[in-house]
């Protein structure tokens, strides 16, 4: 495997147009999400619970008639 710095990476970002920075973006973003750990249901049992309000955008989506289906199911189905 080949050793990759931070600044060959970030030379590598420099050269790329618009379009390409924001592919980029997105790809790293994905191998982020990606690389962490997902928790267990018995571990999400055990957080404390947050006590955030829901925002008037989430409780329009909430209302909204159709079906839903969480983030992680759709990253999985469509390989995300």
């Amino acid at each position: 495997m080949m050793n990759v710095t931070k600044k060959k990476l970030n030379e590598m970002i420099d050269r790329l147009g618009h379009d390409e920075r924001h592919a980029a973006y997105e790809f790293i973003s994905f191998l982020i999400h990606k690389s962490k750990r997902r928790l267990t249901w018995e571990e999400i049992d055990q957080l404390e619970p947050d006590n955030n309000l829901l925002t008037e955008e989430e409780k329009h989506q909430l209302n909204q008639a159709g079906d839903y289906i969480a983030l992680e199911k759709a990253i999985d189905e469509y390989e995300l």
